[in-house]
């Protein structure tokens, strides 16, 4: 199970990259990277259904391995808004990127009671609910 979770883990990473790679600016490689995410979900629909279903999978090791690619997803995202967000600081980069992270998550498991949204469709759904807090990143918290 371990090395299943690891594999994904490294698929999920390098589609994500490759989707940004060619990014022309942050929102270009947001989206761009959205849609990856909700391809690989796709992609690998029960997998992905089981292993946010069996609570059971989420403690222990198999636990831990999720969260390293939750993780990796985040560190991915927090690097791409630090070069195209170069005015904010790793604690607003690492915050949005986490918010993102979660609300795929759960917008992943919406869309399996709603088969008919594309991954396009659920990318510009997060894009339109965390854009105007990204633009906003440069002014001060408090």
């Amino acid at each position: 199970l371990l090395g299943c979770i690891r594999a994904a883990g490294a698929e999920l990473l390098d589609m994500t990259q490759r989707a940004v790679a060619s990014a022309v600016n942050v929102e270009d490689a947001l989206r761009r990277g959205l849609v990856a995410y909700f391809q690989f979900i796709s992609e690998h629909q029960q997998s992905w259904s089981l292993l946010r279903h069996e609570s059971s999978l989420l403690a222990g090791p198999a636990g831990a391995e999720i969260e390293a690619t939750r993780q990796q997803q985040t560190n991915l995202m927090t690097s791409l808004m630090g070069a195209q967000l170069p005015n904010t600081t790793t604690r607003q980069r690492e915050a949005a990127a986490e918010i993102i992270v979660g609300a795929c998550e759960r917008l992943a498991t919406w869309r399996e009671r709603h088969d008919d949204v594309s991954n396009e469709e659920a990318a510009e759904y997060v894009l339109q609910s965390t854009w105007f807090g990204l633009q906003r990143l440069t002014e001060p918290v408090f």
